[in-house]
């Protein structure tokens, strides 16, 4: 009996010598950025742990700690992998848009997997002064990739790759005043009155840009006068004795206020005819005020 019980003993012993009481799991979590545009797998000797994007968009698995884990990123046709984020723990190790990144599991972890399109479209406008024109550069080749306005298209567009630059420059020939409109990519130029506005694409985008100078014209139908006054206080219309057509230019996004005038034993009857930034004077309000924003006229009408 005391021969089993040393026998029992010993073999306790040995299990105990092969079992590492000290191991630990810890957990992995991949996110992925853009449903359906690409698969991350992750794979820990020949055994899949994690396989996110076909489906769920965060994935998540427990490992043993120590374990060597390949994270795989695949995009889906039409897209492209555009770089690893948010690491936490041992996904520290994955950085860039090298789509394959090897780990040793010591800690929870958890990482973010980027997916573009691989082409992304871009568009420019002109508003204001309709002759202003803006060329696109491609900031890595020089090649032209917009040509808009100056007699051609007043909206132009095209296809980039993710990743593009693209410079745009407006023409010299007319009074460039201020980028605006601007959204995805092109939106850090809005409000900027530097002529040069660089974009990256990193999604689709589109900017407007505005040019000076922008003509004012008041016609004047029976007996009144109308003044025409900017926000200082200047005057650049002053126009009456009916019939008369009185013709000015001012700078983009100048603000004008429109004052009619009615000669004695005379009314003001209505404005009409507004057209470009003068359309919200239609009807009978005075005075008028408004932002110039293109080519405007209006007919004021007295009796």
């Amino acid at each position: 009996m005391n021969r089993m019980i040393v026998v029992c003993l010993l073999l306790l012993f040995f299990v105990a010598l092969g079992h590492d009481a000290t191991a630990v799991n810890f957990t992995i979590t991949v996110n992925v950025k853009g449903s359906g545009k690409g698969v991350v797998t992750g794979t820990a000797g020949a055994s899949t742990i994690i396989n996110c994007g076909a489906g769920a968009n965060t994935c998540s698995n427990s490992v043993l700690s120590g374990s060597q884990i390949a994270l795989t990123a695949t995009s889906q046709p039409g897209f492209l992998f555009s770089g690893w984020s948010d690491q936490v723990g041992s996904t520290t190790a994955c950085t860039g848009t090298t789509r394959v990144c090897n780990i040793t599991l010591n800690a929870n972890s958890a990482i973010t997997a980027s997916f573009e399109p691989s082409s992304l479209s871009f568009s420019v406008s002109i508003g204001g002064n309709q002759n202003g024109q803006v060329i696109g550069l491609h900031g890595q080749s020089g090649a032209t990739v917009i040509n808009c306005g100056k007699g051609g298209p007043g909206i132009c567009s095209t296809t980039q790759p993710y990743g593009a630059q693209i410079n745009l420059v407006p023409s010299t020939g007319t009074a460039f005043a201020v980028w605006s409109n601007g959204i995805g990519s092109a939106s850090i130029c809005n409000g900027k009155t530097d002529i040069h506005c660089n974009v990256v694409l990193n999604q689709n985008s589109s900017i407007r840009a505005n040019f000076s100078p922008l003509s004012i014209t008041v016609t004047v139908g029976g007996p009144g006068n109308v003044s025409s006054t900017l926000r200082t206080g200047s005057t650049i219309i002053n126009c009456g004795n009916g019939g008369s057509q009185c013709t000015n230019t001012v700078t983009f996004n100048s603000n004008v206020t429109l004052t009619p005038t009615a000669a004695a034993r005379a009314s003001f009857v209505a404005w009409g005819n507004g057209t470009g930034s003068t359309s919200v004077c239609n009807g009978k309000n005075t005075p008028c005020t408004f932002t110039v924003n293109a080519d405007s006229s209006v007919s004021a009408q007295f009796k």
